[in-house]
């Protein structure tokens, strides 16, 4: 969860906004905030990290 300074949750639509601009100043690939987890746990493999800790990383319960 992100927060913002006053520790309110912030709003979907802005986290988006803030990736779509740092997407376009650092001329990033195109990828939108929710494929960050994909990209984390295809790295995360890649590390040979055991699959288990990685399911509890991104919040699944099953698997």
């Amino acid at each position: 969860m992100f927060t913002k300074s006053d520790g309110y949750p912030s709003k979907p639509a802005a986290i988006e906004l803030a990736w779509r601009r740092i997407i376009e100043k650092y001329s990033l690939p195109k990828l939108n905030f929710h494929a960050l987890r994909h990209s984390y746990a295809s790295f995360m493999v890649s590390r040979n990290v055991n699959f288990k800790i990685i399911q509890e990383q991104l919040g699944h319960s099953d698997g």
